[in-house]
């Protein structure tokens, strides 16, 4: 995993739940979908309710199902997503979210653990302790089992 995502060999990894993530997001004021993504074989599977229908020169999805399926092929990223419906009042209205939209989030309730990578400098490691432990992250860094020696028995 971490070869996939690092571009250097160094890396922290903050670990939740979807349960954690919905807990949050349910405590937002604004309506929010949140669903696992399902994963299809698109040789052999159809996206359920993914029937497009003509909208003028558009075509528009009948229900957000299709914003949640990927291809097989992405299955190792055990991916969620969130969705939620831009208020235009025209076609022309730029996106409120086109840089995000801001969420007030408890950290200390998202964060149930802190990986690093393996090789990971010390001092990379003290500050991401640092640095959650500022935001009230009662979880320890784990470092990773590559980086620990090996059994030995004596003989």
């Amino acid at each position: 995993m971490w070869k996939l995502y690092l571009k250097s060999g160094e890396g922290i990894a903050l670990q939740t739940s979807f349960g954690c993530l919905r807990g949050e997001i349910n405590k937002s004021q604004r309506l929010i979908y949140v669903g696992r993504v399902q994963y299809l074989d698109y040789e052999n599977d159809s996206i359920p309710g993914g029937t497009l229908y003509p909208t003028g020169s558009d075509h528009v999805v009948g229900t957000l199902s299709p914003l949640i399926h990927k291809r097989r092929g992405f299955a190792h990223e055990n991916e969620i997503r969130f969705v939620f419906q831009d208020s235009f009042n025209s076609a022309d209205d730029p996106s409120e979210a086109e840089f995000g939209i801001p969420l007030s989030v408890s950290v200390p309730e998202l964060v149930e653990a802190i990986y690093v990578a393996p090789g990971t400098p010390k001092w990379l490691r003290d500050t991401a302790q640092s640095v959650t432990n500022k935001f009230g992250v009662a979880q320890d860094s784990r470092v990773s089992e590559f980086d620990e020696a090996p059994p030995t028995t004596a003989a």
